[in-house]
């Protein structure tokens, strides 16, 4: 090889680099990052903190930052598809992570062509895998897939994947609780249920779209199948709720049991159903 082909040759691979390191961060994945930050990662920014900043992580409360990025995100996910999202899941968590089975379910969602395409961006990508933030995204992801699947009408898949999102979510807090371990903002010192309050508006959202999930069933017969077998366990996650003082999952769960009260005694007992429309109809809820 002349000294000119190798003169063009690096060149080319320069300007290949270029072209990867200016190339946008999709949305989603910009989004994620940046909740990274705000629950005290450090994979967006290789910028050591100082202690004023770990200090005020400390004192920071999961749930509320939480719900506000969701608020400044809604954007995003609007215009998010089942194949941003696995492509996004793809880069983000890590699978050998905690989030590991999340990540298979979000992957599973697209078709076999489409999945070896995020597996190519995925390595192509030298973006780190989300820390401090990877269980409150990993819920993230699964909220907006089971949206998308059931504005799709794909009543039944949205059912199915919440279920399993749900249980996913569950099983996130249980170990937060039984092993103190930090499920939110990894640089919290308080640890246990305090640092896994991340989790709870998200899953709040699950809940609310299994419910409606579950009405888009299309036959009044499985409606009604489907809504009286979740019955024991929205009671059973509302006491639970209770206990880890989740006023999040509490509000949601007892407005979809009072509204499940309502679709099946409506017009038998006028008095109730009465006073059920007032309790829904409160700013409360």
């Amino acid at each position: 090889m002349t000294e000119q082909e190798t003169t063009e040759k690096d060149a080319t691979t320069t300007e290949q680099k270029k072209e990867i390191s200016t190339k946008p961060t999709p949305p989603l994945e910009a989004a994620a990052r940046r909740l990274e930050r705000l629950l005290g990662g450090t994979t967006a920014s290789p910028v050591s903190k100082s202690d004023s900043t770990v200090i005020l992580s400390q004192h920071t409360n999961p749930s509320k930052i939480v719900k506000r990025w969701l608020g400044t995100s809604s954007g995003t996910a609007a215009k998010a598809t089942l194949v941003d999202v696995s492509s996004a899941a793809s880069v983000l968590l890590d699978p050998l992570g905690p989030c590991a089975t999340g990540r298979d379910l979000l992957l599973n969602l697209t078709t076999p062509e489409t999945s070896m395409e995020v597996e190519g961006e995925e390595e192509t990508t030298k973006e780190p895998h989300l820390i401090a933030a990877t269980r409150e995204v990993e819920g993230w992801l699964l909220s907006l897939s089971v949206r998308l699947l059931w504005r799709d009408q794909k009543a039944a898949e949205a059912l199915q994947l919440a279920t399993q999102s749900i249980a996913i979510l569950t099983t996130h807090l249980q170990d937060a609780t039984s092993h103190g371990a930090v499920a939110g903002a990894a640089s919290s010192a308080r640890g246990g249920l305090s640092a896994a309050a991340g989790l709870y508006p998200l899953l709040a959202r699950i809940y609310r779209y299994r419910s409606l999930a579950a009405e888009g069933l299309g036959s009044e017969e499985l409606v009604s199948h489907a809504v009286a077998g979740l019955r024991t366990d929205m009671v059973a996650a509302h006491r639970m709720a209770c206990l880890r003082r989740d006023v999040d999952n509490q509000a949601t769960l007892l407005n979809l049991m009072l509204n499940d009260l309502l679709n099946a005694d409506q017009g038998k007992h006028p008095l109730s159903f009465r006073v059920l429309k007032i309790i829904l109809s409160s700013r409360y809820f």
